[in-house]
């Protein structure tokens, strides 16, 4: 008799579990926050909030653009007048290499190298950071 009542206060306990229930706050003081003094952020506390950065509109035009030159070839068989790749460690000069550097074979690139500096013309606004609340309710 007795453990069927202790599964019955269990069973009642675990119901209750699912009963939603609601805490009510007392007094609550907020330091840095809203409270009931403090029901607004204005300049008087302090606060401000941020600003996003306006990104530049500046286009890059041709100016804009250096021409790097790395070549990427590796020089195979064909390169050199007796058809053999040099030993390991050993100098060779590639005397009937074809290759040429160029844009098409990708030895030539465009590098940015932008020298535009940001002003009123160009649209750009730099992002600026909020100050927090600094009210304390006593």
């Amino acid at each position: 008799m007795k453990k069927r009542i202790f599964a019955a206060f269990v069973c009642l306990c675990m119901l209750m579990a699912l009963v939603p229930s609601m805490a009510y706050a007392g007094d609550t003081v907020s330091v840095g926050g809203l409270c009931e003094h403090h029901t607004q952020h204005d300049d008087a506390c302090g606060y401000s909030e941020g600003t996003a950065e306006v990104p530049c509109n500046h286009e890059h035009p041709e100016e804009c653009y250096t021409q790097a030159t790395k070549c990427v070839h590796e020089h195979t068989a064909e390169c050199y007048s007796d058809g053999n790749l040099p030993a390991e460690g050993e100098e060779k000069t590639a005397d009937s290499c074809s290759h040429q550097c160029s844009e098409e074979s990708g030895c030539i690139t465009k590098e940015l190298n932008c020298k535009h500096e940001h002003d009123g013309s160009c649209g750009y606004v730099p992002a600026t950071a909020g100050t927090p609340c600094t009210y304390d309710c006593q």
